[in-house]
């Protein structure tokens, strides 16, 4: 970009003939890629689009290749040469600043935030529980929407049009004890498993009775959490029905984690059963 100044000399008159001049100019590496292909007649018949590639080579950091488009052929041999330009863009470019006294500032924009202050704020207390859930002779308050945005299963069950859970302030569930339900729900405002799941004398079953639990209402992500964490409860002893249960739950990870097991401690399985 140039700039173009007028000058008033001594007499008054105006002159145009001072000039001032600038270059903005992007940042850019050049390298230059020499490629030979040797017995050319013995290629040049592959036929429109197959190519013969040059190895990789590097230009500012970045790995190309490139298949020889001209060139010069000299004693049966086909020499190409490939020169490529790589445009950097500057460091910062398009990122938010602030120009102040000091000269510009970078605006450090923080993490997304989203789920995490919604979840503090349903803990918060501010918002009190809407729904009782009844599990044997434990009672736990909770969010119908954060149940309904983290399972589909309670989503059908507490926004469905069918039954009158979708209406209702208590559902009782069933089929479950009170300690892995605290676990599904634990899951469900914290996005982790408690404690309990895994560590301590009851973790195995524990991680066990939430994995079929995270099944059953839809929750892959803590179904899968409870597979890798199951991982770590595999033996001799235990591989076989840890086989069984992701088996009959569709969890194939953590059924090839005891097929690998069960291989290298030549333990005998049926891996189609």
């Amino acid at each position: 970009m140039g700039c173009c100044f007028s000058v008033i000399d001594d007499d008054g008159y105006e002159h145009d003939d001072a000039v001032s001049g600038s270059v903005n100019e992007v940042p850019r590496v050049t390298g230059v890629h020499q490629f030979t292909i040797r017995q050319y007649s013995g290629v040049k018949g592959k036929g429109v689009g197959n190519s013969v590639l040059s190895r990789n080579f590097t230009v500012a950091g970045r790995e190309c290749w490139r298949a020889p488009a001209l060139g010069a052929i000299h004693d049966d041999a086909l020499t190409v040469r490939c020169t490529m330009h790589v445009i950097q863009r500057r460091r910062g470019a398009g990122r938010p600043v602030v120009t102040g006294a000091g000269g510009p500032v970078r605006v450090p924009v923080p993490p997304s935030c989203h789920a995490r202050n919604a979840m503090e704020f349903l803990l918060s207390g501010d918002a009190p529980f809407d729904l009782e859930i009844h599990v044997g002779d434990a009672t736990f308050g909770a969010h119908r929407l954060a149940l309904a945005g983290q399972s589909l299963y309670f989503r059908k069950l507490l926004y469905g049009q069918v039954g009158n859970e979708a209406s209702s302030p208590a559902i009782r569930l069933r089929e479950m004890s009170p300690d892995a339900f605290g676990a599904v729900l634990h899951y469900v405002y914290h996005d982790s498993l408690p404690p309990e799941a895994t560590k301590g004398r009851n973790a195995a079953a524990m991680a066990r009775e939430v994995f079929e639990a995270a099944d059953m209402y839809a929750m892959e992500r803590l179904k899968l959490m409870c597979a890798s964490n199951l991982c770590r409860f595999i033996g001799d002893d235990t591989a076989s029905g840890i086989m069984e249960l992701a088996k009959a739950h569709s969890c194939d990870p953590l059924k090839k984690a005891c097929e690998n097991y069960m291989k290298r401690r030549r333990i005998p399985f049926n891996p189609d059963s």
